[in-house]
């Protein structure tokens, strides 16, 4: 019951953290669109999605691997301590291989010479993600820790907007603000993290235990990050900034809603990991309830998007960002799947030691999505950017979920999808009916919402969704005992 507890206490707090995480750049967006301009936020989406190509190269795989592994030795601090040290060290030498890669390109290619001043400002974000060892705080999943220091600098970077950016001139400043973030959050991480190990630089990396896994599931990074980012970089190479820029609308809500969403997911990893060394029924008893809550909220979030796509566009940007209706359908629609394969690549395949298989999948999934990409952006641009992830994501979640089956069966998941449908229609319902009662683009978004929420848990809860039952039983019985 502990187990229980703290389990969904850290969804909550990872629910706070990544909603301060997209509710931030929701406030700013308008105001940015209006001041930077689509061509700006276009180079600055480009230079972005470049720069994460590099820190994915210094992650090395070595978060994913260090969460796994240290949820097993945190409770035995030497050797919790060692191994930190190593995979420290570790991502360390990666950091420097892929800043002498950053400068070499940044010589070679012509395309990045009129981007060299952003790309040298967000390089340094490649360092400090390094620096802020994150793993470590979601391995001892400390989230009351990394919820506090996000809404503090996502705070701050609020303020340091509105004071710093008032023109297209200030698009450099923009960047500084946004590495700023990084630098900070690396620096306050690296100081807590005596916490909890003190870490060094080693020279007996124990390479031939690390490497491997490190290896394969730094390739499978790699091969989700080619279909994550090859739809802005390719966009960037074959259209011009103002295409990047509308892509760049669309991606924005759904990364934003995708980090939210996958929060209920990441809490659980670290624990299913611990669960599956234990062995016994707690692995699936936790995987069920975390993707039972992944379905009830997925599934009517992507409805609201679908129906308040205009009125989003409007509210965070101007008339200019409407283009992006057609790619924001498509990527909600694909939220469903990036979600789906998450969880049952990270959650499920990845603590049963199914790498490779994982990192087979991913690989033809991103080699579909950058092969459409390459075909299908020059003639239909960020149309086909958003339906070459939808296709990519699609496949990597239906190949996931049949090796998945394989340890987790998940019985009882196709009801809970029928439910999760049944409160979900008066949503759409809800979209054309008030629609056509008040022509007040915002109050029909506020109402919409409101009614669709208050209509949505009261259904889930008549037909018994467990997700949402368990939680109103459960607050009920803490009132109860409070009085």
């Amino acid at each position: 019951m502990k187990r229980e507890k703290s389990l969904k206490l850290n969804m909550l707090l990872n629910s706070i953290r990544n909603i301060s995480n997209a509710v931030m750049p929701l406030i700013t967006f308008p105001y940015l669109s209006k001041v930077l301009g689509v061509e700006n936020m276009g180079k600055l989406s480009f230079s972005q999605s470049f720069i994460d190509i590099f820190i994915l190269i210094a992650g090395l795989g070595v978060s994913t691997y260090a969460i796994r592994e240290s949820a097993v030795l945190r409770e035995e601090k030497k050797k919790f301590e060692r191994f930190s040290s190593q995979v420290f060290t570790i991502n360390t030498c990666s950091t420097a291989v892929s800043c002498f890669l950053l400068v070499f390109l940044l010589f070679c290619i012509p395309k990045l010479r009129e981007y060299h001043l952003l790309l040298i400002i967000f390089a340094l974000q490649i360092i400090f993600t390094t620096l802020g060892v994150e793993w470590l705080y979601t391995a001892n999943e400390d989230f009351a820790y990394i919820t506090a220091r996000t809404v503090l600098f996502r705070f701050l970077s609020l303020i340091a907007v509105f004071v710093f950016v008032h023109s297209k001139e200030d698009v450099y400043c923009y960047a500084w603000i946004l590495t700023g973030t990084i630098i900070g959050t690396g620096i306050m991480n690296f100081i807590y993290s005596r916490k909890y190990c003190s870490l060094r630089l080693l020279t007996d990396l124990d390479l031939k235990r690390h490497m491997k896994p490190i290896i394969t599931l730094f390739a499978l990074s790699v091969a989700i990050n080619i279909y994550v980012h090859s739809d802005i970089t390719v966009l960037g190479f074959f259209k011009n900034d103002y295409h990047v820029g509308i892509y760049s609308f669309s991606s924005r809500i759904y990364g934003l809603l995708k980090s939210v969403l996958a929060s209920v997911i990441a809490v659980s990893i670290p624990r299913l990991a611990a669960l599956k060394k234990e062995g016994g029924e707690a692995f699936s008893k936790t995987a069920m309830e975390t993707y039972s809550f992944l379905i009830t909220l997925c599934i009517p979030a992507i409805a609201g998007i679908i129906i308040l796509r205009k009125e989003m566009i409007l509210l965070l940007a101007d008339e200019t960002y409407l283009e992006a209706g057609v790619s924001l359908v498509i990527l909600a629609a694909a939220i469903f799947f990036c979600l789906g394969a998450y969880f049952w690549g990270q959650c499920i395949m990845v603590p049963n030691q199914m790498e490779s298989r994982l990192f087979r999948i991913t690989c033809v999934s991103a080699l579909i999505n950058l092969s459409l990409n390459l075909i299908l952006i020059p003639l239909w641009a960020e149309k086909a950017a958003a339906f070459t992830t939808l296709i990519a994501e699609g496949f990597c979640f239906f190949r996931n979920r049949h090796y998945g089956k394989e340890v987790f069966h998940g019985e009882g998941i196709g009801t809970i999808y029928w439910k999760v449908l049944a409160g979900s229609l008066p949503i759409f319902l809800n979209g054309i009916l008030l629609r056509s009662i008040i022509d007040n683009p915002y109050l029909f978004m506020i109402i919409c919402i409101l009614f669709s929420i208050l209509e949505y848990l009261i259904i889930e809860y008549a037909v018994g969704n467990p997700a949402v039952t368990d939680t109103v039983n459960s607050v009920k019985h803490r009132l109860c005992k409070e009085r």
